[in-house]
């Protein structure tokens, strides 16, 4: 997996806020916390956020396991440094319980989504989350690196 093409999302909202706060209460967040070894081995087919019809495909951590604890224990802390600090709304536009992912392939119809799922049965991802990406989209939805931060 190259990991300047690759992610996986731990978070997504909207602020009105200046990127320099945000990127700074990301980094007080990170230092708290350790590198720790994350392992994506489940495939899932999810609705795709705002795109009726349309379905996600994402490899996920085994539920209840230290891997997705520790990947979601990060995930909070961001989202506590950030809802503590912001004046404005922290919007989360996931629907349902979040989990920590890595987005294979977005906005297929259905069917095409549970063949990429069957077919991704046996793939399976491991590393080491060393730091945390600080992403923004623009309006055009182009996504752009902003900052990488080191975990501790």
């Amino acid at each position: 997996m190259d990991p300047q093409a690759s992610h996986v999302t731990l978070l997504n909202f909207e602020t009105d806020e200046t990127t320099e706060s945000v990127v700074e209460l990301v980094r007080s967040a990170c230092k708290l916390f350790r590198p720790f070894h994350l392992e994506l081995r489940e495939a899932i087919c999810e609705p795709y956020m705002g795109k009726p019809g349309l379905e996600i495909v994402m490899l996920v951590p085994d539920a209840g396991t230290p891997s997705e604890e520790s990947a979601l224990s990060l995930r909070e802390a961001l989202l506590e440094a950030l809802r503590d600090a912001m004046t404005t709304d922290v919007t989360m536009p996931e629907d349902g319980e979040f989990r920590p992912h890595l987005t294979l392939t977005n906005g297929l119809p259905p069917e095409r989504a549970a063949s990429l799922c069957d077919a991704a049965e046996n793939l399976s991802v491991d590393f080491t989350v060393e730091d945390v990406s600080v992403w923004r989209q623009d309006e055009a939805g182009a996504w752009s690196l902003l900052t990488r931060l080191p975990l501790g």
